[in-house]
Parts: C-alpha cells; structure tokens; sequence
C-alpha cells in the first residue's frame, strides 16, 4: 500500500501559487509536511513511527533544518532535545561535518543507521547506500570508505545518535538519511526519518520521490529568481557603462568651465557655487556606480579568502582591486562626507532659505568633528564614504524648518556607536527596513535608494573584515530621528 494518495499530490500542487507569490523555502518544505504529508507518514508507519525531520543546505552552505509538527510523546521529546543539541552544535561550530553536507556533497542516496538484532544489507549495490549498525566499532571507517574520505570527524554526530537511539528504549531503531533521487546539484537537501522498523526499498523510493518533488517546487522558484537577477545584473551593467561614459564627459565640461571662471579676475560666487556642487555631484555619482557594480560583482562570494583564489577578467579584477579593505581613520572619512555634504548644501543657497541653516550646521558639525577622538577601523573607504554620506544626506532632507542635525559617538568595548541625529518623523517603512532590512515594494518612500545601499553594503561579507562586522539600528522618539552605526575598531 503506497504512502502518498494522488489525492495528497492534488493538496500538494495548491501550496505552489503561495510558493510562488512569497518564496521562503524553510517555510515551504515545513507547510508541504505539516498540511499534507505528515498525516500520511503517521497513518502508513503507525506505531513504527518515531520522528521525522528535514535539512538543506543553501548556496552559501549555511545549514538549514526545518521543523515538523509532531505528536507528542515522551520518545519525541527524548529524540527532538537531542537532535537540537547537535543542531546547536553544528551552529556554534562545534560539530563541523553534518551527514546533510556529506550525503549532498558526495552525491550518496541513503544513509541507514540502525541497531538491530541482525544484520541489514545496502538497498543496492552501486555504493549509492549504505546500512550501518551504529553500535558496531567500525561505524565512522565504514561512513569514511562510504563517503571516499580517509577520515571523518563525525564522533560527536555519532554519539547523539548512539544516545537517541538508547534513550529511546526500543528493541530495534532505524535512521535513514534520504536525498532525492536525482544528480542535480540544486537539491541539496536531505529528508530524514526515524522507525522502529527497516523501509522496505518502494517506501524508499516513494519517500525520496515526494522529497524530491517538494524541493523541486523550491528549486525551480530558486531557478526563476536567478535568471531574472541575471537579467537585472545584466541590464545594470550595461547601464552602468554608458552612464559612467556620460559621467565621464559630463566631468570633463565641468571642469573646462571651471577653468575658464577661476582665470577671470571677478567671478560670480553663486556661479561658483552652483559649479562645485556639479563638479561634486558628478564624483559622488561615478564613486556609488562603480561601488554598486563592485557589490554586484561580487555577490555571493562569503570572505576575501574566496576572492584571492578566485581568478578573474581584468576588468573586474581590476575593481575588486580597487575596492580592497583598508585601515582607516573614520573621523577624516566624516570629513570628507561633510565636505561633500557641505558643497551640496550650499548650492541651495539661492533656491530655498532652509539652505542657510543647513549651511550653518554643516559647518558647525566640520568644527565639531575635530574634538572626536582618533577612531581607527578597517573597511572598503569607499563603502564607509558612501554610508556616511547617505546618512547626512537623510538627516538634512528630513530635518525640520529651523531644525537641527548633530553626530554623536559613544566607545565601549572596542565598539563605536556613531549616531546621526536631526528633528523629523523617520517613517516606519524606513525604520524596518534599516532595521530588519523589511520592506514592501508596494510603498514607495523617500531616499529609498540610498537606505538600501547602506544595507547592502553594510550586509556585503568582503566590506568589513573584523570579526564583529558593522551594524545599524534606527529609531524615532518625540520627533527625533536617530541612526545609529555599530563600528568594530582597531587599535
């Protein structure tokens, strides 16, 4: 009698549409078992059933378990305590190697550990299965053999399951490990199942067929995703280059007539002005394009280990070149924002007469920047200009008339708090998205692009090679906006 009714397939096939409207795959696998599957395993395996559980691996090779709703019983209490605990184990670092990696990374079908009576054979002879009794002496040498691998840190994975499979009490107990059954790299996942009796080989088969259905829906969803961000990347890069052509010539105009007021003995200050502010903009602008080509670039690659082994086309070589970590001096990278900040402010000095105080407190803040202590860090200079710089520009654009923007910093434990403050409401949707980096496409909000620049650059892994990493967190209290950054610093 099979597991899985064609009627549990049609129920399957409605949770696709809530897939595709809000992909989250932890979140699929986990409705897919706890709406439809599971009620099938406990009615087909009945009092053979003990527990059932599901890991993945994602691109970056995070580990991922996902939880089903179980009955309880003092067994599945017994067996969920301890399989968390090497979860936790496997987080913390503790426990390195996880069968989810080997049995993905190895390509192998089944892992059965067991203790039983008698000896239990493999399913096939193709050195894709294999049965362990997980009592024996020779476990981990026979997972070694299994896996191609002259050894295996795996003791303490063992020793969990040793220990499950004792507390459980019962005379026989059998713990299969089960990948789909395909090649196909993209289904790195693995379902696992604990009984109190062997599969036969069609449970085998069925079991890792709906497995591979369900990671199928989640795999082509993932598929679909990469190739309209490819697209994207693509039509950005193109974009990317023709702008970084018209910034190009819309520089070198700029500073021809540059030249041509600064030789003439009277110049118009507001001309001036107005020519700085061009001359800034268009460098503010070149210097963000090329930082956002470089995120984009180098999307996915988790540390700069990764990259000097990486061998790429010059071009892009010559990017990430550019954009390498540095030690730096965070009050001078305040300045230069300010300074950029400054020019910026005062080209609206002729437009709106909010100008002249922005312009007064954009040089107080200059002054004030001076009485700071020497902080040192490391970080891309560039992505910390560029954060530096949104932030004042969000802080003098949302000020109120007659209003104030300051910067206040706090060290403690080598950690630098860095706040941006000024009057005005921060909306929520800016609030969670900074803060939980939450947000709806639907609403549209203010200075949108340059909160979410912060974000990705301060969630790129090569931006920050300190242990700690940066960190922001916004809030907004009697009509008073605060962003604060958490800095890791040097000596």
């Amino acid at each position: 009698m099979p597991i899985f009714s064609l009627n549990d397939i049609n129920n399957l096939l409605e949770l696709e549409d809530e897939l595709e409207n809000d992909f989250n795959k932890v979140s699929y696998i986990e409705k897919c078992y706890n709406k439809v599957l599971n009620k099938c395993l406990f009615k087909h395996f009945g009092r053979n059933y003990l527990f059932h559980r599901a890991y993945y691996l994602d691109k970056k090779n995070n580990f991922h378990p996902t939880r089903f709703t179980i009955p309880f019983s003092e067994k599945s209490k017994i067996i969920s305590d301890i399989l968390d605990k090497g979860v936790n184990e496997i987080v913390s670092g503790i426990q390195v190697t996880t069968f989810t990696e080997l049995m993905c990374s190895k390509h192998k079908q089944v892992l059965c550990l067991y203790k039983f009576s008698q000896k239990v054979a493999n399913y096939d002879n193709s050195g894709q299965s294999l049965s362990c009794d997980l009592m024996s002496k020779d476990v981990i040498s026979k997972m070694a053999s299994f896996f191609g691998m002259e050894s295996l840190h795996i003791e303490l994975l063992i020793d969990h399951y040793r220990d499950l499979v004792g507390k459980t009490r019962c005379k026989s107990c059998f713990v299969y490990f089960l990948r789909p059954l395909t090649n196909f790299k993209n289904y790195n996942g693995v379902f696992s199942i604990i009984l109190k009796r062997k599969l036969s080989e069609s449970e085998l088969v069925e079991l890792s067929t709906m497995w591979r259905k369900v990671l199928s829906d989640t795999v082509l969803v993932e598929v679909k995703n990469e190739i309209r961000i490819s697209e994207q990347h693509s039509i950005f890069e193109e974009h990317n280059h023709s702008w970084n052509s018209e910034i190009t010539s819309l520089s070198q105009h700029i500073e021809l007539i540059e030249k041509h007021y600064r030789n003439q003995n009277k110049v118009d200050k507001t001309i001036m002005e107005h020519i700085n502010y061009a001359a800034t903009k268009t460098q503010i602008l070149r210097k963000t394009i090329q930082f956002n080509m470089f995120l984009m670039k180098t999307q996915g690659y988790k540390d700069w280990d990764e990259i000097k082994i990486k061998k790429f086309k010059e071009t892009k070589g010559e990017l990430i070149s550019e954009n390498s970590i540095k030690s730096l001096n965070l009050k001078l990278e305040l300045k230069k924002a300010l300074r950029s900040m400054l020019v910026i402010n005062k080209s609206y000095l002729d437009i709106n007469s909010e100008s002249i105080e922005k312009v007064k407190i954009n040089q107080y803040l200059l002054k004030q920047i001076d009485e700071f202590p020497k902080m040192n860090s490391r970080a891309i200079p560039m992505g910390v200009y560029i954060i530096f710089l949104d932030l004042l520009k969000n802080a003098f654009y949302h000020m109120d008339e007659n209003g104030f923007v300051d910067i206040k910093y706090k060290i403690e434990n080598q950690t630098c708090f860095l706040c941006f403050e000024n009057d005005g409401e921060l909306s929520e949707t800016i609030k969670k998205f900074l803060n939980y980096g939450l947000y709806d496409e639907k609403l549209l909000f203010k200075r949108i692009g340059g909160v979410r620049t912060i974000r990705r650059i301060i969630e790129c892994s090569l931006f920050c090679d300190l242990q700690e990493g940066w960190g922001i967190i916004a809030t907004c209290k009697n009509r008073v906006t605060k962003i604060c950054l958490t800095i890791p610093l040097t000596h």
